[in-house]
């Protein structure tokens, strides 16, 4: 299991070896999975924006409108908030 993000859908502007990196990632996870199936199952998960150090500029930025790029709305991390 990896953890991946949306960036590297989108695009970070302030970002680029982050989306790039996470871009890898789910090139990894696809190889992985066509090398290993059917015996190991392999799996990225994007789980939105999460409460970090690194997100607080975009979350301060966003405030609960970031919540409507999550399709539960609800933020994780440190604290949880809602849109």
């Amino acid at each position: 299991m990896f953890a991946s993000s949306l960036a590297f859908r989108r695009g970070s502007p302030d970002r680029a070896a982050y989306a790039a990196a996470k871009g890898g990632l789910v090139g990894l996870t696809r190889s992985l999975a066509r090398k290993l199936a059917p015996d190991v199952l392999v799996n990225a998960v994007a789980p939105g924006i999460v409460d970090t150090s690194m997100a607080a500029g975009l979350i301060a930025e966003r405030g609960a409108c970031g919540a409507a790029d999550v399709p539960l709305a609800v933020g994780g991390g440190r604290r949880r908030w809602r849109g």
